[in-house]
């Protein structure tokens, strides 16, 4: 999880910069970690009881560190979006012929 959430808020860093191109050398590192999470997701499911027998306070960090990793990924997902709309209106200006307020030389 901890590799994942770093990606993500790397991710998320890269995106509030308008570094778009540097995203697709993360892509293939946080396909990987997302996969080592679930992988590790259902591992933790099998055992759950367990778990939570012998090692309760593990359990409450775990459920912790995964709620504060869904907020964070809901951040992500905003700036995603966020930059989804404005590369959508710069593509729709382009096509339309407009300009983006600025003179060229």
């Amino acid at each position: 999880m901890d590799e994942l959430i770093r990606l993500v808020e790397e991710e998320t860093h890269l995106v509030r910069e308008g570094k778009m191109f540097a995203l697709r050398e993360l892509e293939p590192k946080k396909k990987q970690a997302a996969r080592e999470f679930i992988t590790g997701l259902e591992a933790v499911k099998k055992i759950r009881p367990a778990l939570e027998q012998h090692a309760p306070d593990a359990i409450l960090r775990l459920r912790r560190r995964h709620s504060e990793f869904r907020s964070m990924l809901q951040l992500n997902l905003a700036a995603l979006a966020t930059a989804r709309e404005v590369s959508d209106g710069m593509l729709r200006a382009i096509t339309d012929g407009r300009s983006f307020g600025y003179q060229s030389a």
